[in-house]
């Protein structure tokens, strides 16, 4: 057993140990940064299973590099919301799956705010989507713009009629809160801003 004490007073000893110790520093100091790079770039896995009951393994992205997903899960937003009948939504299970609150109260406000004209005049309408920007990004939401066109069909007076409007949806997303119980859609709908005004043309 080394002696501490003859250690330090031998100066042989001494620069053999502190040799050691800097070679066990400088050796840590190169290896550490390789691992710590190394880890940065290994992605989340995702394990998603498709309706003939094959599993696919895939790296989970972040919300920031999404933008073809962003675009689909916008679309699907836009059409839950914007086409509907007399009796309301056309598709409520996709609404309900896809907006969370406070969004889902807000489109519902909406929907019941109309729902007297679209009795009266039996209407039914849908959307026809132009454009699909998404103008913010970060890491615990994306704010997307929809932009297009609603058709309105409907009978007024014993007189079928069609309209068109011009809308524009601004979509707050954020990653969906309980994808158990919420369709496994990777999104959902937090906030919602929606314009329409009659076209001229």
């Amino acid at each position: 057993m080394i002696n501490p004490v003859r250690l330090f007073s031998n100066n042989l000893l001494a620069a053999r140990f502190w040799f050691v110790v800097a070679f066990v520093l400088m050796v840590i100091s190169v290896v550490q940064p390789i691992v710590l790079f190394n880890i940065a770039r290994t992605h989340e896995k995702v394990i998603v299973m498709d309706e003939s009951g094959v599993f696919h393994v895939a790296p989970v992205k972040g919300l920031e590099e999404s933008e073809k997903l962003h675009g689909y899960i916008s679309t699907l937003a836009a059409d839950a919301f914007l086409n509907r009948s007399p009796a309301g939504s056309d598709n409520n299970v996709l609404l309900k799956q896809l907006y969370i609150e406070p969004a889902y109260s807000h489109a519902l406000k909406i929907i019941e705010g109309e729902s007297a004209e679209f009795s009266k005049k039996n209407i039914h309408q849908k959307a026809e989507i132009s454009e699909i920007n998404t103008i913010q990004t970060n890491s615990n939401k994306i704010i997307s713009q929809v932009k297009g066109q609603i058709v309105r069909t409907g009978v007024f007076s014993g007189q079928t009629f069609s309209e068109s409007y011009l809308f524009e949806i601004v979509l707050t997303l954020v990653r969906n809160p309980n994808l158990s119980t919420n369709g496994r859609l990777p999104l959902a709908v937090w906030n919602l801003k929606y314009k329409a005004v009659k076209n001229g043309n």
